[in-house]
C-alpha cells in the first residue's frame, strides 16, 4: 500500500526516478501500482530484503538517493504464529539495508517504517516522539529492535537514517487481510446482498472495543517525505550541511524522527458502523462481549470471533503529530470519516 503511494507522490512532485523493489513472486500481484508500469520513470526490480546480497547489488547498482523501507511482515496476528520470520524480515531486514547504504552509498537516505505498536503501554495520551517504547507482540518488538538499529547506525556512521512512527494508516489499496478493509468489502458485499433480497453472510471480527488512531496513507506519504528533507523546512538546520557526498556528525545529530498520526482514537464498532452508515445501512448493535452482534433490519452484519482476539491486545492507541505539524508544516488532508467513505465507496464500486 504504501509503496505505490510514496512512488504516486514522488512522480508528480519530484523528477526522481522510482524503482519499486518486490520479491521474486511466481504469481506477482500488480493491482496496487499497475498504473505506473508503464510510466518511464518507474520500474520494477527483484531482490528479497532478507537476503543481504540482494539488499548489496540492488544498493552498489544504483546508487539511491532515498531508500524507503515500506518492507514488513506487518500482521500483528501473525507475528505470533511467525516471530522468527517477523524479527528476520522487521528488524534483520532493515540492518541489512542499513549495511549496505553504510558500505556502497552512504549519502543515500533511509527510511524505516516504525509503527505505534511500539507503543503498546499508554503512559500518557496523545502519544508521542517522547513516549516510552514497549510492545505486547513479536511484530511490535521487532519494530523496536529496527528503531535501535536506525539509531545506532545514524550516531555511527552519520548517516540519514530515519525510523518514523506511523500510527494506524489505510487507503484504497489496503490489503483484504487487514482489518480494514475486511470490513469496507464485507460492507459492499453485504450491501448487495441485502439489496438482492439474500440473507447476507456476517463480517466475523475480534475486539471490536480496541480504539486505534487511524489516518489516510497517502497524507502520511507527504509525511515521510518531509521528514526525509527536513533541513528544507527547519530554520535551526542548514540546508548546504546536507548537500554533500557524506553527512558530518554535527549535522546528523540534529536530525529528528517524528510521529505520524491523525490526533483522534476510534474503536473498531466505530469503524464497523462507520462503514455500514457509509453504504446507507444504519446499523442496529444487540448484546454483550462475545454474544454482541450487528443487526441491519432483521439481518445479523457482523458477529464476534474469538478466534480473532490476540494473545495480548493493544487496547488504546492515540498519537499526536503536533511536533511534525509545527516543526515541518505537516498537516493531514483526510479525515476518519473521509477515510471510511472513500475504502467503502471502492470497494462498492468495485463489486457491483
Amino acid at each position: 500500500m504504501d509503496g505505490p503511494h510514496m512512488a504516486d507522490l514522488l512522480l508528480e512532485t519530484t523528477d526522481l526516478d522510482i524503482i519499486g523493489v518486490l520479491r521474486r513472486q511466481s504469481n506477482p500481484n500488480t493491482v496496487n501500482y499497475a498504473h505506473l508500469i508503464k510510466n518511464p520513470r518507474f520500474k520494477i526490480i527483484s531482490a528479497d530484503i532478507t537476503d543481504p546480497v540482494s539488499i548489496n547489488r540492488l544498493v552498489q547498482e544504483h546508487k539511491p538517493e532515498y531508500f524507503f523501507n515500506f518492507c514488513a511482515q506487518s500482521h500483528v496476528a501473525e507475528s505470533w504464529i511467525a516471530p522468527v520470520m517477523t524479527f528476520e524480515v522487521n528488524a534483520m531486514g532493515v540492518l541489512y539495508c542499513l549495511e549496505a547504504i553504510r558500505l556502497y552509498c552512504p549519502q543515500c537516505r533511509f527510511y524505516s517504517a516504525g509503527t505505534s505498536e511500539q507503543f503498546s503501554e499508554p503512559i500518557y495520551l496523545p502519544m508521542d516522539e517522547l513516549h516510552q517504547q514497549s510492545s505486547k507482540s513479536p511484530y511490535g518488538s521487532s519494530k523496536i529492535a529496527a528503531s535501535h538499529l536506525v539509531n545506532t547506525y545514524r550516531k555511527s556512521y552519520n548517516l540519514y537514517a530515519i525510523h518514523g512512527i506511523l500510527f494506524n494508516h489505510e487507503s484504497e489499496r489496503r490489503a483484504e487481510s487487514f482489518l480494514p478493509r475486511k470490513i469496507s468489502i464485507g460492507v459492499a458485499r453485504i450491501s448487495k446482498e441485502i439489496t438482492g433480497g439474500e440473507v447476507p453472510v456476517p463480517i466475523s471480527v475480534g475486539n471490536i472495543h480496541a480504539k486505534r488512531d487511524w489516518s489516510y496513507a497517502p497524507d502520511f506519504c507527504r509525511g515521510i517525505w518531509l521528514m526525509m528533507n527536513q533541513e528544507l523546512y527547519r530554520e535551526d538546520l542548514k540546508a548546504e550541511e546536507y548537500q554533500q557526498e557524506s553527512y558530518s556528525k554535527e549535522a546528523i545529530c540534529k536530525l529528528r524522527e517524528y510521529v505520524l498520526a491523525s490526533g483522534s482514537t476510534h474503536s473498531v464498532k466505530d469503524l464497523i458502523s462507520l462503514a455500514f452508515s457509509a453504504a446507507g445501512h444504519e446499523i442496529a448493535w444487540q448484546g454483550e462481549e462475545l454474544n454482541e452482534k450487528a443487526f441491519v433490519g432483521n439481518n445479523c452484519v457482523v458477529e464476534i470471533n474469538k478466534e480473532f482476539y490476540r494473545p495480548a491486545d493493544v487496547i488504546y492507541l492515540h498519537g499526536t503529530s503536533e511536533k511534525i505539524e509545527r516543526e515541518l508544516g505537516w498537516k493531514a488532508q483526510v479525515g476518519f470519516e473521509e477515510l471510511v467513505r472513500r475504502m467503502v465507496k471502492h470497494d462498492l464500486k468495485k463489486i457491483n
